[in-house]
């Protein structure tokens, strides 16, 4: 039902969806996402890890819409931890590739 309510709401926004893109830290935003899900992994005794990879010394910041990736990444993760098994794992990749994209697995 909440899956519905999303995609009516979306339907609702097509025509004024707005990017906020703003420079962060992704690795403090990666962070946030595992540290507001460590109820969840606990009840499943479920461990996280996040690698990095790609990055250099100019550090961990990117430029895209903060809130929406925090929204995909919440939703991605939060299935991850539903789907696993009780005392499993789940590993977050976060690449920067040469062309300064970067991927989050």
């Amino acid at each position: 039902m909440s899956d519905i309510h999303d995609y009516i709401c979306l339907n609702d926004q097509v025509g004024s969806f707005v990017k906020n893109l703003i420079v962060f830290d992704l690795r403090a935003a990666v962070d946030s996402i595992v540290d507001l899900m460590k109820d969840s992994q606990s009840l499943k005794s479920i461990k996280t890890s996040v690698k990095y990879s790609g990055f250099d010394k100019t550090g961990y910041e990117i430029k895209t819409d903060r809130v929406r990736l925090l929204q995909v990444m919440l939703n991605i993760y939060s299935n991850a931890i539903i789907h696993s098994w009780s005392n499993g794992k789940v590993v977050i990749l976060v690449d920067k590739t040469a062309n300064n994209e970067v991927r989050i697995s």
